[in-house]
């Protein structure tokens, strides 16, 4: 799990402070104490902070943001980050928010920083309320969906979430509006793009959607822009079939997901050839595998995922 309240890496540092929340969870380093509060260095700019501090400086630590007042953002501190740490343990984090510790806040907690959402104390309660209710196999698919729904800029009504949700986890009370949702939607943070869906109707051989993630500007550079695609379709013959592709600055991420792990072979016989054509076109550095699994919706595959040379989180570079 990556805890990354934002992207990308290379962002400046006012940017950076522009769009943190009460709430979201970042990587600091103390700089020095000083009068009312401390300095602390975050994506490698200074900031001015109060709150749970660490005792030395120079240490590195996870904390959570309580408060932002003008220039200054008061933190409390959850546990120490040393250097090469990539995530913050999630007892540690539902300790320092006065949560159970249990399974269901444990999951709670997971998909929020997977899809870089500020924790409200509220949410996770009443979020880990509705997956008691659900049954063990929805739980995650329900989550993250919700999760997905929530980084995204639809209207605050009931009505129109409910409706974007019945899409997202292919409800048989799921209605096109529920599309139009998304194609209009946007991320809260404009550095992860938007959303694009298109159906796909084969017939009685296939159908599914495809979910296009890309930057908000007009013109996309496929070497130099981050492109996330993911095919869905239902197969006659191969049964469920996902296939998610990642594009950054030239370097190709992929997998296929088959629900029939007796087609896993066969099915990576056909990415060797996939790979062999995609470097004939340019793209020499890429990486493809295939497994087996059940995706119950996209949510499942988008929002912050750990792959070499893919992205780095802000919070993981002070």
């Amino acid at each position: 799990m990556v805890i990354g309240p934002l992207l990308p890496a290379a962002m400046d540092g006012q940017r950076v402070f522009n769009q943190l929340a009460v709430g979201q969870v970042v990587r600091l380093q103390l700089v020095e104490h000083g009068i009312n509060g401390a300095i602390v260095s975050m994506v490698g700019k200074l900031f001015r902070a109060s709150g749970s501090l660490p005792a030395r400086a120079g240490e590195r630590f996870w904390a959570v943001v309580d408060s932002i007042n003008g220039d200054r953002i008061e933190v409390r501190h959850i546990a120490p980050a040393p250097p090469g740490s990539k995530d913050v343990a999630l007892p540690e984090l539902a300790r320092t928010l006065g949560l159970p510790n249990d399974r269901a806040t444990e999951l709670v907690l997971q998909e929020l920083l997977r899809w870089r959402l500020p924790l409200n104390n509220n949410l996770i309660i009443d979020l880990t309320a509705q997956l008691k209710a659900l049954p063990d196999h929805e739980k995650q698919v329900y989550l993250a969906a919700r999760s997905m729904l929530m980084a995204l800029n639809l209207p605050e009504q009931a009505a129109v979430r409910e409706m974007a949700l019945d899409y997202l986890l292919g409800r048989p009370e799921a209605s096109p509006e529920g599309q139009e949702l998304l194609n209009r939607a946007r991320f809260t943070q404009p550095d992860q793009g938007m959303v694009q869906v298109l159906a796909i109707n084969g017939g009685e051989s296939f159908g599914g959607n495809l979910y296009l993630v890309m930057p908000r500007t007009g013109n996309v550079d496929v070497f130099h822009d981050r492109i996330r695609v993911v095919l869905s379709l239902d197969t006659a013959l191969f049964g469920s079939v996902w296939v998610d592709l990642d594009l950054n600055k030239g370097v190709l991420w992929g997998r296929v997901i088959i629900a029939d792990e007796r087609f896993v072979e066969l099915f990576g016989q056909e990415v060797y050839l996939l790979k062999r054509w995609l470097a004939g076109v340019g793209f020499n550095e890429c990486s493809f595998r295939v497994e087996a699994g059940s995706i119950g919706s996209v949510a499942e595959l988008l929002g912050c995922r750990e792959e070499p040379g893919i992205y780095v989180p802000i919070d993981t570079r002070v």
